[in-house]
């Protein structure tokens, strides 16, 4: 997501007899994410770094390509690439599609949390992860523009939240790929344990619907963490809403207090980070 920041620009005052005192340097900004082309039958690896150290090649998964396709075995954990414990970590892939990213771990068999992506680039994004914090598997799973499928995987320590977050995921398939979306809200490290529903507005180019949410994911006993999709399904038929950006209004009640969310997605984004009023309970 793109932020606009105004600064105002001060004339530096100088006392007689005084020194100009210049300021700290600034720490040099990372390198773009290098993104490696395909090479032979092997898709272009996904990679990715954590908190600005060299990138990592993703363990690849299963693909199809327009030559091959490959079912590969579940990643052994032991082979993974180590990310580390990371509170920055970016992900790239040579060419723009349509990305999922999960964090999973054996030890949490009854979860599977979603990973927020912030655009850094255009086929880069910088991974928000939801859930407790602790050691995962991070599934990336890419629809590369061109055709085929990609997917491949790391090992990542999360970091303890500092404060509640909460987002809201809008997919929106073409018209020649059935006109189905996805609308989904993700509310982690809060208190909606327990009871946790509500709606969300969308409007486009051409329409605004409201969907009716209740959750289809409150992870583990305790997580603090729930996603919430329209009722019946979280993939239902939108394509009336044309083309985005989206204007988003959110009401979730937990606990029967309704907190209230509006935000504007950011162009070519699906994930769009949601502020409440008041703050979800913690």
């Amino acid at each position: 997501m793109k932020t606009l920041v105004l600064a105002a620009v001060l004339p530096l005052l100088v006392a007689c007899g005084s020194e100009e005192r210049s300021s700290p340097p600034r720490e040099p900004a990372a390198p773009p994410l290098s993104l490696p082309p395909a090479s032979g039958d092997q898709p272009a690896p996904i990679v990715a770094r954590a908190d600005g150290a060299p990138a990592h090649d993703a363990w690849q998964g299963s693909f199809c390509s327009e030559t091959m396709c490959a079912d590969m075995i579940a990643p052994p954990w032991d082979e993974l690439p180590v990310l580390g414990a990371a509170s920055d970590v970016e992900a790239g892939f040579a060419e723009p599609g349509d990305w999922t990213v999960t964090l999973g771990s054996d030890d949490r068999r009854c979860a599977t949390y979603p990973v927020q992506l912030v655009p850094t680039g255009t086929s880069t994004f910088r991974l928000v992860p939801t859930g407790p914090a602790g050691e995962y598997r991070l599934d990336v799973f890419i629809y590369p523009d061109s055709g085929g499928d990609t997917s491949g995987s790391f090992r990542w320590t999360t970091p303890e939240a500092s404060a509640p977050t909460a987002w809201v995921h809008l997919h929106q398939n073409s018209e020649h790929s059935g006109g189905m979306g996805t609308v989904q809200v993700v509310l982690d490290d809060a208190a909606v344990d327990g009871d946790v529903h509500g709606t969300v507005t969308v409007g486009g180019a051409d329409a605004r619907e409201t969907f009716r949410l209740s959750p289809s994911d409150q992870g583990c006993h305790g997580d603090r963490y729930v996603t919430l999709a329209p009722v019946g399904s979280p993939d239902r038929r939108v394509g009336g809403l044309g083309a985005g950006p989206y204007d988003v209004q959110v009401d979730v009640v937990v606990d029967g207090v309704h907190h209230r969310a509006h935000a504007t997605s950011a162009p070519d984004a699906e994930d769009t980070t949601l502020v409440f009023e008041p703050i979800l309970p913690t």
